[in-house]
């Protein structure tokens, strides 16, 4: 009915408000913290830390070298056993022209049990080299603030310009890359491309079940 449509279409305004100050908060965090990257390691790595643990959302925050090496890491794990980020992309957020916030296909390993996203964004350095910001968000906390309030009468997701699922609510277990069809209508990205045709090409939400 149209009463319902519009419930819908206001609980959705809200869950996409929500998710909309979730990532500009993360480009921000990552901006800032792109801006210490030349710090001392050990000043880094408190920083790094201290980041972590006012961020639930996130698992871990590091950085890392253009070979994907771990320079510095909230959580020491990470320095030895490396963050699982598919290669790829963090090729791909080293290639950007100019620095912006990439988000990946959501990503299970054995590094960590729960399904997550990484979020990078370049660090150019003074000698010309390229680092890397790179945090890993938890899909299932992405998820929760997909929630519309509305009894379970809709499913709502949030996904990348070109159909990539990122999370949806109710939690849907993807364990592979998926990409949702059909495409959705032209919106603007909110987040810019990483690359041409590459993980970063915005994020959009879509809204099923809606009688």
């Amino acid at each position: 009915t149209t009463d319902a449509r519009q419930d819908i279409a206001r609980l959705t305004t809200a869950a996409a408000s929500e998710i909309n100050r979730t990532l500009v908060s993360m480009d921000a965090l990552l901006a800032e913290l792109s801006g210490w990257s030349n710090a001392p390691q050990t000043d880094l790595a408190r920083l790094l830390q201290a980041t972590l643990n006012s961020q639930m959302l996130l698992r871990n925050v590091a950085l890392l070298d253009a070979d994907h090496r771990v320079l510095a890491s909230a959580r020491l794990d990470a320095l030895r056993l490396g963050v699982g980020a598919d290669p790829a992309f963090l090729d791909s957020v080293l290639a950007q022209p100019f620095q912006a916030l990439a988000v990946s296909a959501p990503t299970q390993t054995d590094l960590a049990p729960e399904q997550l996203i990484y979020l990078a964004r370049s660090a150019p350095q003074p000698n010309g080299r390229k680092l890397l910001v790179v945090a890993e968000a938890r899909v299932a906390i992405l998820a929760d603030q997909l929630d519309t309030g509305d009894g379970g009468r809709s499913a709502s997701t949030l996904e990348l310009a070109n159909g990539q699922l990122l999370a949806a609510y109710p939690p849907h277990l993807h364990t592979r890359p998926t990409l949702l069809q059909p495409p959705l209508p032209d919106v603007q990205p909110t987040i810019p491309p990483a690359a041409p045709g590459g993980a970063g090409e915005g994020h959009l939400q879509r809204v099923v079940g809606v009688p």
